[in-house]
């Protein structure tokens, strides 16, 4: 897509010509920037650059309900190092640009590492008035829809007999009875994480933050980043340091099958390759 079609698209969409209107400067380029591809989806992002100089994202998120609830709890949070929501309109959202150098596809510096685990671990320690959030709860429901996943995946001939009988088995025999809850990310990763102008860590895509179990936002975080092993390390003992809890030797291979069968479903009406890596890695935990 050309620069101009990009433009053009952008301002083609409803409502988004009015609301970058409202920033006072004519929207001059756009670059599409989305990453993550699913049919039939409506997500999107775009950077785009206004006549005065003012840089811009342009977003409209996978579930705009979801993505709504999440900035409620971004501007209870006051967090600097959550990208700023500048306004909103319906489905459109429209952030601030962070200036800087994505982590993605990077080997990143331990004082990033270390950064992120404390990012990390100072969401799940937050306590807000009003919200169902760090509280204990039992997570059979997960275990359940864990195996149910696991079971559908089967059934497209994904994943073997064998291997559906060793996952679930470890899930039933590992899923604690209680967990810890609290605000998660649900995508804190590579791709998430930008090191902007001033070497300070920033987080962006924030739209699924939301109070769930903190030890499933830890997988989540092992799957997605796919840290080296020291690096992994690094991050959970700087995240324990931080006032996290350092996850569970046994109980925390629960939590990684849960995570990566979630995504594994999820990556069915993505690309191959997404769609591929989701599945060996689960397929490397049943081995």
């Amino acid at each position: 897509m050309s620069a101009q079609e990009a433009i053009t698209h952008v301002l083609g969409l409803p409502g988004a010509a009015e609301l970058l209107a409202r920033l006072g400067s004519e929207a001059v380029s756009a670059e599409p920037i989305t990453t993550f591809h699913v049919q039939g989806s409506q997500r999107f992002a775009y950077r785009v650059e206004l006549a005065d100089g003012l840089v811009v994202k342009v977003r409209r998120p996978e579930r705009p309900d979801r993505a709504a609830r999440a900035w409620r709890l971004l501007e209870l949070l006051g967090d600097p190092r959550f990208a700023v929501v500048i306004m909103r309109e319906g489905d459109l959202v429209v952030e601030e640009w962070i200036e800087g150098t994505s982590l993605a596809g990077r080997t990143p510096r331990p004082e990033h590492v270390a950064g992120a685990a404390a990012f990390l671990a100072s969401l799940h320690r937050a306590r807000i008035d009003g919200v169902d959030a760090g509280r204990i709860r039992a997570p059979a429901e997960l275990r359940d829809a864990t195996c149910s996943r696991i079971e559908g995946l089967r059934r497209l001939a994904l994943l073997g007999v064998a291997e559906v009988q060793t996952l679930c088995g470890t899930v039933r025999r590992l899923a604690p009875p209680v967990a810890a809850t609290g605000i998660t990310h649900n995508d804190l990763c590579g791709e998430n994480i930008v090191v902007d102008t001033a070497g300070e860590i920033r987080i962006v895509d924030n739209e699924d933050v939301a109070p769930r179990f903190v030890d499933f936002d830890l997988a989540r975080t092992w799957y997605r980043w796919q840290l080296e092993p020291a690096a992994w390390e690094h991050f959970v003992s700087r995240y324990a340091t931080e006032g996290g809890r350092r996850p569970d030797a046994d109980t925390f291979e629960f939590w990684k099958i849960a995570a990566v069968a979630k995504s594994a479903v999820e990556s069915l009406a993505a690309t191959p390759e997404q769609r591929e890596r989701a599945l060996a890695r689960l397929q490397g935990l049943a081995a």
